[in-house]
């Protein structure tokens, strides 16, 4: 599997900053879960309802496993000054697409808009979560 390594919960790493910010029962949308290792954790330790966004198909597939509910997709290198769909506040963003599958013969549909190129950037940006509700039924 990809990315097996322990995970490191102290405060000091960047893993352990980001999982002790997360309130216990929060919903949270997780970009890049990689193998599902904080995903896991806030699911079983913190009762978290976990979203993920995963980029890699072999991941998506393994984590989603275990995740409430997930997106398959991809994100441009390209990037343009425009509004977030999640945030909707200017800045540098590029589309996010995801990919659905809708027949046996392997062909997929996509779905998207324009995000935060920066996740960090977006979730400090986010004052009204009424456009990320709205993102995410954009791209079911």
């Amino acid at each position: 599997m990809k990315y097996d390594f322990e995970m490191d919960l102290d405060e000091q790493s960047s893993v352990g900053i980001i999982a002790a910010q997360i309130k216990p029962g929060s919903k949270v949308l997780e970009f890049r879960p990689g193998n599902g290792r904080l995903t896991k954790h806030l699911i079983g330790a913190k009762n978290c309802q976990v979203s993920i966004v995963e980029l890699d198909k072999e991941l998506f597939d393994f984590v989603s496993e275990f995740s409430q509910d997930g997106f398959y997709g991809d994100i441009s290198n390209q990037t343009v000054k425009g509004f977030c769909s999640i945030c909707n506040k200017e800045s540098r963003v590029t589309l996010f697409m995801r990919k659905t599958r809708t027949t046996s013969d392997g062909q997929y549909t996509k779905k998207g808009d324009y995000i935060c190129f920066d996740s960090t950037v977006c979730n400090q940006q986010i004052s009204d979560l009424s456009y990320f509700y709205h993102f995410l039924n954009k791209i079911q």
